[in-house]
C-alpha cells in the first residue's frame, strides 16, 4: 500500500507542476490609458503696418520703434518728420491656456531693396506663456536703417513673418 501511494504521489507531480502547487494565487490589476487632444496655436496679424512714419532724404541714419512701448527716434536729430504714436505692428495669438509659445522673427528684411529693417522685437520677447484667457496680443518693434542713398518716396512693398509654436 505504501508503495502505491508513493506512486500516486510521484505521477501526480509529474503532472502537477510545481510552480502552480505552490503558488500563492495570481493576482491582477487594471490600468488606465489618458490622452487630451488640444487645438494647435494660431497667429492672425491684427495690426496695420510696422510705421517707422516720414523721414528726411540724405544722410545715413536708424529709426527706432520700441517694441514695449511704441515709441520711436531717430539717431540724427530732426530727421523724423512725423512719428506714429504707436507704431508698432500687433498679431494675436491664440491656443490653448498655460501652453509655453516660442515667437521667431526675422533677423533683418529689404524693403524695395532699398531699405533694411536690421532688426526685429516683439513686446513678449522670444516666448511667453499663454494666459488663461487662451489669447495675447504680441506687438512688434524694429530699427530702420535708411542709407544716405535713399530717394524719397513710399516703401511698403514688403512683408515679414511672425512665427509662434509651442
Amino acid at each position: 500500500m505504501r508503495k502505491l501511494f508513493l506512486l500516486i504521489a510521484v505521477s501526480a507531480a509529474a503532472f502537477y507542476p510545481a510552480s502552480a502547487a505552490f503558488s500563492a494565487g495570481e493576482k491582477t490589476a487594471m490600468g488606465n490609458a489618458k490622452v487630451v487632444i488640444v487645438d494647435p496655436v494660431a497667429v492672425t496679424h491684427s495690426g496695420e503696418a510696422l510705421d517707422f512714419g516720414e523721414t528726411m532724404a540724405g544722410e545715413s541714419h536708424t529709426i527706432t520703434i520700441r517694441e514695449d512701448d511704441g515709441s520711436v527716434s531717430s539717431t540724427i536729430a530732426g530727421q523724423l518728420v512725423t512719428s506714429p504714436n504707436d507704431g508698432r505692428d500687433e498679431f494675436v495669438v491664440t491656443g490653448p491656456k498655460g501652453v509655453d509659445v516660442a515667437v521667431t522673427l526675422p533677423g533683418s528684411m529689404v524693403i524695395n531693396d532699398k531699405l533694411n529693417i536690421i532688426s526685429f522685437k516683439a513686446d513678449c520677447g522670444n516666448s511667453f506663456t499663454m494666459p488663461d484667457a487662451g489669447s495675447k496680443t504680441v506687438k512688434v518693434g524694429g530699427t530702420l536703417a535708411v542709407t544716405a542713398g535713399a530717394t524719397s518716396g513710399t516703401y511698403d512693398e514688403n512683408s515679414y513673418t511672425l512665427t509662434v509654436s509651442y
